[in-house]
Formats: structure tokens, sequence, C-alpha cells
């Protein structure tokens, strides 16, 4: 009988624990700390596309050849034994499906979207891209804020000379873990004093 009660009043105890969730991120302003986590994690990738060179607002509007370059470049931050895989006389042969994957999950594009870039090969099912990923500009970040699963990246347009030519802001959804989904890419020019 206390061997009962006692396991009664330990699941009794334990049930309030069982219901607790990790906290959530807290909404608001990133601290400076974090801006270069948040520049690796989500913006370095598309530096070297109009992705971020270009303002935007649906999936309508997005160039597929720079989706295809944004995949080359995750690859080659996270994965780079696969790329290497995939390279055949300096062209990257990546599989259709894979690349619709994440053009969908990360953009928001259709296979059809996806499909519409010049490097489809649609005979044999592969996107062949040309090795090479790099620019004449770039981004510097300048903050970050939260709000529930929106994330709304700020930074600066870089040219070659280091100087900033315009503003941007991209907003991001987080899906959980590492999955993402960028939803728009609002930029504004640099206003000169008189």
């Amino acid at each position: 009988m206390k061997k009962a009660i006692a396991l009664l009043l330990c699941l009794l105890c334990a049930l309030p624990l069982a219901a607790c969730k990790p906290a959530p991120e807290p909404d608001g302003e990133l601290p400076a700390a974090q801006l270069e986590e948040v520049y690796d994690a989500y913006l370095s990738a598309l530096v070297p596309t109009r992705v971020i060179g270009m303002p935007w607002s649906s999936p309508d509007e997005l160039d597929p050849d720079s989706v295809l370059t944004t995949y080359e470049a995750m690859l080659y931050r996270t994965d780079r034994p696969t790329l290497d895989a995939m390279l055949v006389e300096d062209v990257c042969q990546f599989d259709a499906s894979a690349v619709e994957a994440y053009a969908l999950e990360t953009f928001g594009m259709t296979a059809e979207q996806t499909r519409a870039s010049s490097y489809y090969d649609a005979e044999r099912g592969l996107y062949l891209l040309t090795m090479g990923i790099g620019g004449a500009w770039g981004v510097r970040i300048t903050g970050a804020s939260r709000q529930e699963d929106l994330l709304d990246i700020r930074y600066d347009l870089i040219n070659a000379l280091d100087e900033v030519n315009g503003h941007g802001v991209l907003r991001v959804r987080l899906n959980g873990g590492e999955s993402r989904t960028y939803l728009s890419n609002t930029q504004w020019d640099v206003v000169l004093e008189d």
C-alpha cells in the first residue's frame, strides 16, 4: 500500500513537469552579440545572389537561377563533400527533386517556378550550374528583431569600395529547428544629404 501511495505521489508531482515545454525565444530586438550568428545562419548563402540583391515580396518575383545559387552556397557551407561529389568538369549536377524540395521549403517556390531556371535540364532531371560563387557587392547586417515565428533582418548593401548603396529588410519565417522560409526582401536606396 505504501508503495502504491508513494508511486501515486511521484506521478502527481511529475505531471506538471511533463506538461512543461521549453520557453520560446523572447520577442523583440536581438542583441548585437547575436548578429554574426544571424548573418551566418540566414544571410550568408543569399549574399552572392539576386535573392538578397533585389527586392521581392512573393516567390513569383524570385529569379530561379539565383535560388539555385543559394542551394549551391548552402551546400558549400554545410555539406562540401556532397557538393564536390556533384561536380563534374566544373559543372554541378544537382538532382531536380532535391533542388525543388529546397526551393519549396526555403522560398515557397513551386516545382514549375523552379524549373523556369535556365540551369534546368528536363531530359536529365538535373539542374546544371557552372561552379562559382561571388560578386562585387556584399551585405552588412545592422540589426534583427523577432516577433513569434517571424525574424526581420536589417542590412546594408555594400559595394566593392565598402560603401553603403542601400538598405534592406529580409523577412524570414522560422519553421522550427533549422527550417525556415524566406518571405520577402524590402529595399530602399541611400538618401544623400544636400
